[in-house]
């Protein structure tokens, strides 16, 4: 039986700042990507994440990549990728060690540094921290498509495919995922601890001796728009970092993001003019 997502009683679980606190008591994320030509990806990953209340990000992204990202998102801390010779490796094991919770594919892309990238951090995961939550988005989806056995080591981890991407990381074609969107999620939930397929009515399930499926019943097609699914990722991703396990983290998750749309739009907004980055503003008047 698929559950709706009770908002309300979750949005209860965040809890109040300590007045004596840190940036570090509220999760260090690490967000991975930024390609050339998609700096935006990451960054409205990490400007989400940041909105959604996570202490510190790290970015780890190309060198082109950096001014557009501190132009936007002044707060995060950024480590370019360029090459994987010994010395950087060790920057970004070092990097990875210090994380509560990683992104990984806003604006990765498919190429050789992404590869490398991907498996880098994949690799140092299962030898170092099987148990540092992990979320996969985007072009990571892509890597994890040819290799489907990668995360069976890793212990917390959230994929969070459209309907294309869960078409490739399942066969078939997106119309097929469209017409057993159920039957899908399930089939994901195989792949990894917690899985999050997009759509008109997001559906969330994990599996333990059985299924449990939950969907997001704040559906607008607002959403539809490029750079949502980066914002949404940011935002669970800021809420695993901050302590939430990553199911109840995907379920808030994916009830801020809505509720985020809604409030644009009770404003007087038209649904075609909302971007990626209102969906960020108006996280504030829930966060």
């Amino acid at each position: 039986m698929i559950k709706n997502i009770d908002g309300e009683e979750l949005y209860k679980s965040l809890k109040s700042r300590k007045t004596h606190s840190n940036k570090y008591d509220y999760g260090h994320l690490v967000c991975i990507g930024g390609n050339y030509t998609m700096a935006g990806a990451i960054t409205m990953c990490a400007l989400a994440a940041m909105r959604s209340g996570v202490g510190l990000v790290t970015l780890l992204t190309r060198e082109e990549s950096v001014i557009s990202v501190l132009k936007e998102c002044p707060e995060a801390m950024v480590k370019t990728i360029e090459g994987f010779d010994e010395r950087q490796r060790a920057e970004i094991y070092q990097i990875l060690q210090k994380a509560r919770a990683i992104v990984i594919g806003p604006g990765l892309g498919r190429d050789a540094w992404s590869r490398e990238l991907y498996n880098l951090v994949l690799d140092y995961l299962k030898e170092n921290k099987p148990n540092c939550p992990l979320l996969l988005d985007a072009d990571a989806l892509y890597f994890l498509s040819q290799d489907h056995d990668s995360l069976k080591s890793l212990k917390h981890t959230i994929v969070t495919p459209h309907s294309g991407e869960a078409s490739r990381l399942l066969g078939g074609s997106g119309s097929d995922i469209d017409e057993d969107r159920e039957g899908a999620v399930k089939r994901l939930a195989d792949l990894s601890s917690v899985a999050l397929l997009k759509g008109a009515q997001t559906l969330i399930a994990k599996r333990e001796i059985d299924y449990e499926i939950y969907q997001n019943d704040l559906s607008t097609a607002a959403l539809a728009t490029a750079g949502s699914g980066d914002v949404l990722s940011g935002i669970i991703a800021s809420l695993i970092a901050q302590g939430h396990d990553c199911f109840e983290a995907a379920r808030l998750g994916t009830w801020l993001h809505s509720q985020a749309a809604l409030e644009y739009l009770k404003e007087g907004y038209g649904e075609r003019s909302l971007i990626a980055t209102d969906i960020i503003s108006y996280l504030r008047k829930f966060l």
